[in-house]
C-alpha cells in the first residue's frame, strides 16, 4: 500500500478515526484542503496523477459515515485540471476553487511565472488553470476572468 491520502479526525481525547483512505484508482489521491459543512460533511479536491503524470483530479464529498462521492472529476483542456487547493462554499451550497492546469493555452497574463517548475517558466504550455463554480446540483461553470494569472490567487471565506 502507498499511502494515496487519507481523512481522519481526532477527538478530544485525542483518539484518531480514520474517515476515508483514498486509493489511488477512481476515488483519487492526495487530498487538499477540507471544507466541513454543518451535516458534518467534508469537501475537497485530489489532483491525483495517473501513471503518466495526467492529473486530472475531482471535487469530492465525504459523508460522517465515511462514504466518499466524486462530485466532479475534471477532464483537463479548457475546464482545467490539477485542482490542488481548498474550496469556499457560498450560503446556496456552491463550491468556489482553482485548478492549477488548464484554461486558456498560452493565454496566461504576459510574464506570469510558474514558479514551483524547475527552471521556473514563462507562458506554461498547459495553461495557468481556472477557476470554477461547482453548483449544489453537480454543474461546473468557469469564471468569466478565468484568463487572469492564476498562480497567485489567495481566497478568503465568509462563515456560513
Amino acid at each position: 500500500m502507498y499511502g494515496w491520502g487519507t481523512i481522519f479526525k481526532v477527538d478530544t481525547n485525542n483518539v484518531e478515526t480514520v474517515l476515508y483512505s483514498f486509493t489511488g484508482g477512481a476515488d483519487g489521491s492526495y487530498p487538499t484542503g477540507l471544507l466541513l459543512d454543518k451535516a458534518g460533511n467534508l469537501y475537497g479536491t485530489e489532483s491525483g496523477c495517473d501513471g503518466y503524470g495526467y492529473c486530472p483530479g475531482t471535487v469530492f464529498k465525504v459523508d460522517p459515515t465515511g462514504k466518499q462521492t466524486i462530485l466532479y472529476a475534471f477532464g483537463g483542456g479548457r475546464e482545467g485540471n490539477g485542482p490542488e487547493a481548498g474550496l469556499v462554499r457560498d450560503n446556496s451550497g456552491n463550491l468556489y476553487g482553482t485548478t492549477a492546469y488548464g484554461g486558456d493555452v498560452g493565454r496566461c497574463t504576459k510574464g506570469s511565472m510558474i514558479s514551483s517548475t524547475r527552471p521556473p517558466m514563462l507562458f506554461p504550455p498547459n495553461g495557468c488553470g481556472v477557476i470554477f463554480k461547482l453548483s449544489s446540483a453537480g454543474k461546473i461553470k468557469l469564471s468569466a476572468s478565468e484568463r487572469l494569472e492564476m498562480n497567485l490567487i489567495t481566497v478568503v471565506a465568509m462563515p456560513f
